[in-house]
């Protein structure tokens, strides 16, 4: 469980391929105290498991099925990736619970950049625009973000500065792909009703 507040970004330092699975080890500064194997990691928004560490480097396997869901294929060496540790009951909650469990990938269709605030607009599958709601929470590349603005199977968010300057919002461009995490309580909902409809 996570809360979509990113706390750093770390680069790819290394990409081992294999048929069933990928390795990827990334580094990053200050950001590795108290880790053991084991432990989740957002990387993007995905929820991996930490398989081996140093004092500035951790790496990941991730399976097939997490590479046809999310960018991860698309990440190269020296790639920089948003980073955050698992929540822990005394860990302040500044954004929204995210699983880490990536919904799809969505594609930035436009960019708006004003002088305070920088507007994306993300085209997502159809069959996830129900999640969609205005005011509402999502996750793009693991990043809490709330939505201001919803068209069909698009939506607008608006974005501060600030975490353009500490994410890797800021590298982003007209075409990109990105890690989609729709609202919890968003999904469920949706899911009980369509249960609700089969069943009537």
């Amino acid at each position: 469980m996570f809360t979509g507040i990113v706390e750093t970004t770390g680069t790819v330092a290394n990409i081992k391929k294999t048929d069933e699975l990928l390795t990827l080890t990334i580094h990053s500064e200050n950001f590795l105290d108290h880790i053991s194997i084991g432990d989740s990691i957002s990387v993007n928004g995905t929820c991996l498991t930490v398989t081996a560490f140093t004092s500035n480097t951790f790496s990941v396997d991730v399976m097939n099925e997490t590479r046809k869901i999310t960018t991860v294929d698309e990440l190269k060496l020296n790639n920089e990736v948003n980073l955050e540790r698992s929540l822990t009951a005394n860990k302040e909650i500044g954004g929204h619970f995210v699983t880490g469990h990536v919904d799809c990938t969505g594609v930035i269709t436009a960019l708006q950049n004003n002088d305070n605030t920088h507007i994306f607009t993300i085209k997502i599958p159809d069959n996830y625009k129900s999640h969609l709601m205005k005011q509402g929470s999502i996750t793009v590349d693991g990043i809490s973000l709330t939505i201001f603005d919803v068209l069909d199977n698009e939506f607008k968010i608006h974005i501060i500065p600030e975490t353009l300057r500490v994410t890797t919002l800021k590298y982003k461009n007209i075409g990109d792909i990105v890690n989609i995490e729709t609202d919890m309580i968003m999904k469920y909902v949706d899911h009980i009703l369509k249960n609700r409809e089969v069943h009537a």
